[in-house]
């Protein structure tokens, strides 16, 4: 009797090892439709309406409490991933809307949204990554950095305009019609501002500076909206542009894996 029940015993561990303690929550986020975003309003209502504040306790963490316990007990969806989600490739929608006081707390203060349990290391990670990258690197952008770098190494380490534009020019980048001069030589005479018109358009150069793509040799932050007008040396900032390549690994990676 004894022997059976020592075996019954092992089973039940094995079965519990096998399967984990499973309390029905998916690996993924929540999935974004009106139906969904209804149930969350209703149980976040009824949820928070049940919280007591006591002097001792922090109203931000027990509010974001509540929301992990709705979306994850009574919805059944990863609180973690539905969060990144949302922070990622949701911005101003209605999910953003109701989750606003969660993603305030964990944008304000990440390291101690990861210590609480909040946030996974991941999403940790892409947050503090996102914060110093400002914006995703472009393929657009990384084609047009690399003619700066072309130029930069064909002038002693440091890029100009008048560099910049022989360099556009021989890999036919530049965004010229019929009506421009063939002569590069010539391009004085053209009107530059409808050519950094058009180089906004394709590439978005004013994007260049205030993502710190482009800085002055010395790192300082410069202005790139008139990048082929203005008389000053430039470089491309190897550093901001490597963090903003990593953000846009990562969130392509983020958008395969959320999306399954």
């Amino acid at each position: 009797m004894q022997k059976k029940l020592s075996c019954a015993l092992i089973s039940i561990t094995l079965v519990i090892l096998i399967i984990g303690c499973d309390s029905g929550v998916q690996d993924k986020p929540l999935p974004m439709n009106q139906n969904n975003i209804e149930k969350l309003t209703d149980k976040l209502n009824n949820e928070l309406k049940s919280i007591t504040i006591s002097p001792s306790q922090d109203g931000q963490e027990l509010t974001v409490n509540a929301y992990k316990t709705v979306i994850e007990k009574k919805m059944g969806f990863s609180f973690d991933k539905t969060l990144r989600n949302v922070i990622l490739f949701f911005p101003g929608s209605s999910l953003w809307q109701i989750m606003n006081p969660v993603i305030a707390y964990v944008i304000s203060d990440r390291k101690n949204a990861l210590n609480k349990g909040f946030i996974s290391q991941r999403t940790f990670e892409i947050l503090d990554v996102g914060s110093r990258a400002k914006e995703p690197l472009t393929k657009e952008a990384e084609e047009f950095l690399g003619f700066v770098t072309e130029c930069q190494n064909k002038n002693n380490g440091a890029c100009n305009s008048k560099i910049l534009l022989s360099v556009l020019a021989d890999h036919n980048a530049l965004p010229v019609d019929k009506s421009s001069p063939s002569d590069i030589s010539k391009f004085k005479s053209f009107d530059l501002a409808t050519l950094t018109h058009k180089l906004e358009r394709k590439y978005h150069t004013s994007d260049m500076g205030r993502n710190g793509w482009i800085t002055k040799p010395d790192g300082q932050e410069i202005i790139t909206s008139g990048l082929i007008i203005d008389d000053f040396n430039f470089i491309p900032n190897k550093a901001n542009i490597d963090i903003s390549k990593r953000y846009a690994e990562m969130l392509a990676e983020e958008k395969t894996s959320l999306s399954q």
